[in-house]
């Protein structure tokens, strides 16, 4: 399965990701009805997370993939209630908010010499 995520694009893996998450609320709501319910919740959130592991592995070759890539996995910090301080994640989303300026006011293609933690 991952092998063939790897094919897609970071804007196709996304949407497969949003739509497990909006799974996965659908499913909380039920989790105390029953076991089998909590499973059923648990495996959409691990399909969720392996779907992000491969959005973060996928290098992005726009800057729309990048903003993609960057929403994604800030959604799933958000989703998976990940441990992050409010302050760090306070900075995630002004992190985001710039590079969605940047993409929408330029489109490029990210060079392989390109490197963003510089």
């Amino acid at each position: 399965m991952a092998e063939h995520k790897h094919q897609r694009s970071i804007v196709e893996l996304a949407d497969d990701f949003e739509r497990l998450r909006r799974r996965a609320v659908r499913q909380k709501r039920r989790v105390d009805e029953s076991f089998e319910a909590w499973q059923r919740w648990s495996l959409t959130m691990d399909e969720a997370m392996a779907i992000v592991a491969v959005i973060a592995s996928t290098p992005a070759l726009t800057l729309d993939d990048l903003a993609t890539k960057f929403a994604a996995i800030l959604r799933a910090i958000e989703f998976n209630i990940s441990i992050v301080d409010v302050e760090d994640f306070r900075h995630l989303r002004r992190f985001g908010r710039d590079l969605e300026r940047l993409r929408v006011a330029r489109p490029t293609v990210l060079h392989k010499s390109s490197r963003i933690d510089r």
